[in-house]
């Protein structure tokens, strides 16, 4: 089981940013392009326990590849989707949404098992962790441009 987490601070009020990471079609817009996300089907504008959400997405060398989540648990700060179908042998994510004096804390804490067995372990190294990294430094970037906001931090750790 691998681990990778990041936390983002940003100078805006935490129910604005539970509000726009709550609904799964603001998804594509905190992405890089070159994953081609892709939201199918009607999905409510807010998540919801036992909620299924199926994407299309470029993976690399895999390519284009369906990808199906469930809402596993919500909270008033924190909500856990698990992969049903997709790349991963197992992946779960934690996005949590800390209200801080004067802004708020994003931490997100992901959990997965690549399919492979030792290749999985060379190609986590090369090439998820990386994937994984680039992902989360666009996503910085993204979220401070839609809330304009040019002062945000990104902090992580994976193993």
């Amino acid at each position: 089981m691998f681990k990778f987490k990041k936390e983002q601070w940003i100078g805006i009020d935490s129910e604005k940013i539970w509000e726009f990471f709550s609904d799964p079609n603001n998804l594509g817009k905190i992405m890089p392009p070159e994953m081609g996300i892709e939201v199918k089907g009607i999905v409510a504008h807010r998540i919801s326990a036992g909620q299924i959400i199926e994407y299309k997405v470029r993976v690399p060398i895999l390519g284009r590849k369906k990808w199906v989540t469930e809402i596993k648990e919500i909270s008033k700060t924190s909500f856990t989707d698990i992969q049903k179908v997709g790349p991963y042998k197992s992946w779960e994510h934690k996005h949590t949404v800390k209200a801080e004096r004067e802004g708020t804390r994003l931490i997100d804490e992901i959990q997965y098992e690549l399919p492979l067995g030792i290749l999985g372990k060379i190609g986590n190294k090369w090439l998820v962790t990386r994937s994984l990294e680039k992902i989360f430094g666009y996503r910085m970037v993204a979220i401070g441009k839609l809330f304009g906001q040019e002062k945000s931090n990104l902090m992580g750790e994976n193993d």
